[in-house]
């Protein structure tokens, strides 16, 4: 045993704590190669051990430092995956990050946390990629190593309860995908308004027909490409709101909308523009007919006491597109729909930022939604809407 301090030994690698309670002597590993880790570690035990001796307390115990990088993805995972702002996953997001850390726990999990390397993940990446197509999966690969980063941060932010005081990864890699590879959302928009009733139209048969129930979808379709905000937000809207801290409160003049916390400065409402008067209302006569008793603006068919589910939608869209024999539409390219008919109507990428929640001031709307387009878009077609029927 090297000694490095008063109480505090290092042998190979690894640092150990002579503990001295009522008389008696033992060595306690702190499971642990960081010599910070290993000093503040020491610090806790040393204070329940005067403690101890003084007759206050039990006998000290070590706050068990996680072993393995797979004790850290379960502590991660059981507070369920929250957000850097403290706020909790749930739904969609949830399950993604959930399936992300069973694919880290399998291939990494056994590793010990202060001891990960670059090579650990170069490894890492070679083993994933054998699990996918040739030139697939790239994006998956770069969101586990975020999923593996924000794991510990929650468990260096909770370092009473891990032993963790520490970030072990190693520098962030290149990202597998380049962003030259990815393409813009407008490439899965609506080429037309005539093209977005049509899509919209497909789930929204008339009243009366026994298909009703996917009309949901041809509501969501509209009003996204109308409002702009992302799927996950745009299911959050409800009819009940009475202020408007409530989203979906409608004070005649303004939509209020759901903002998370670290949206600050952005716009939390939409001017309701006549268009969108038309839609509200034909979508407000179509939900007192089928769902009178839900409080959400897009109800689930099957369980309207919830909200139905972006994925669902996102899937529903594929298949529409697929049926129309149209390139395949998605959630994300309604709101870039949205982006695009402001353009189409002067408003500047700087005003457009603040109204879809982008705090870039529109440094990263050409790199997301593309250089603006030489046609004209609107959201009315030239013949009649496809809420006409409601």
């Amino acid at each position: 045993m090297k000694k490095v301090r008063k109480h505090l030994f290092k042998r190979g690698s690894v640092y150990y704590y002579l503990s001295h309670v009522n008389g008696k002597q033992k060595w306690i590993s702190l499971r642990t190669k960081d010599a910070k880790t290993a000093r503040e570690l020491a610090d806790q035990i040393h204070a329940k051990t005067v403690m101890a001796n003084a007759g206050f307390g039990e006998r000290p115990r070590l706050q068990t430092a996680f072993r393995t990088v797979k004790q850290v993805l379960e502590f991660y995972s059981k507070a369920d995956c929250p957000r850097r702002d403290g706020r909790k996953r749930e739904g969609d997001t949830l399950r993604a990050e959930r399936a992300w850390i069973e694919n880290l726990s399998r291939v990494i999990g056994h590793l010990s946390p202060g001891s990960i390397s670059g090579s650990d993940w170069e490894n890492y990446v070679a083993t994933r990629r054998k699990s996918f197509e040739e030139g697939r999966g790239l994006r998956t690969i770069d969101m586990e190593f975020n999923v593996l980063q924000s794991a510990f941060w929650w468990v260096k932010r909770h370092s009473d309860k891990t032993g963790i005081t520490a970030d072990p990864l190693p520098e962030r890699p290149v990202k597998l995908r380049r962003n030259a590879e990815v393409e813009h959302c407008r490439d899965f928009q609506p080429d037309s308004a005539e093209e977005l009733h049509k899509l919209a139209a497909h789930f929204m048969p008339l009243p009366d027909h026994r298909m009703f129930t996917s009309t949901v979808f041809g509501w969501l379709t509209l009003l996204s490409a109308m409002i702009g905000q992302r799927c996950a937000e745009m299911v959050r809207l409800r009819s009940d709101g009475n202020n408007p801290s409530d989203p979906g409160f409608d004070d005649g003049d303004h939509l209020w909308l759901y903002r998370s916390k670290t949206h600050k400065g952005t716009a939390s409402f939409i001017k309701i523009e006549p268009e969108l008067r038309e839609c509200l209302e034909a979508h407000a006569a179509w939900k007192r007919k089928l769902f009178p008793e839900s409080p959400w603006f897009f109800p689930s068919p099957k369980k309207p006491e919830r909200a139905v589910l972006p994925s669902s939608f996102s899937h529903a869209l594929t298949r529409a597109a697929e049926e129309l024999k149209i390139p395949k539409r998605t959630p994300h390219g309604l709101r870039s729909y949205f982006v695009n008919v402001l353009r189409s109507r002067g408003v500047t990428d700087s005003e457009i930022a603040l109204r879809i929640g982008h705090k870039s001031q529109g440094r990263i709307i050409i790199e997301t939604y593309g250089e603006i387009l030489p046609i004209k878009l609107d959201w009315l077609p030239k013949g009649k809407p496809a809420w006409d029927a409601w």
